[in-house]
């Protein structure tokens, strides 16, 4: 049978999770940008709201799907990935620098549906 190599497989869940939440963050602030000059070209061509309403709209509704995907991947994720990393028999040093997760106490665990 292969050894496993848990400080391995740790520091790749780590920074898998941390890339996923930068990618996160850097489309919303993309989506954010695209508002303020969707505004700003509105205002620089004298466009009315009823042509930029449905593009605002859009990057608004775009930007909460966004926030809620950070939410999922902040919270549900780290806890889930927690979980199975204790099951695997990791720890917090099996995670890397710059920390994978926030530190949370069992009792959040057990508030998380497995």
């Amino acid at each position: 049978m292969a050894t496993i190599d848990k400080t391995a497989i740790g520091l790749t869940i780590g920074t898998d999770v941390r890339r996923a939440e930068r990618s996160i963050q850097a489309a919303m602030r993309e989506v954010a940008q695209l508002a303020v000059s969707t505004i700003e070209a509105a205002e620089a061509l004298d466009v009315g709201a009823a042509l930029t309403h449905p593009a605002l709209e859009g990057l608004s509704k775009s930007l909460v799907g966004l926030t809620e995907a950070h939410g999922a991947v902040a919270r549900r994720a780290h806890v889930a990935l927690e979980r199975v990393g204790r099951r695997i028999g990791l720890t917090e040093v099996n995670w890397g620098p710059g920390g994978a997760k926030p530190a949370i106490g069992d009792q959040e665990l057990e508030s998380f549906p497995a």
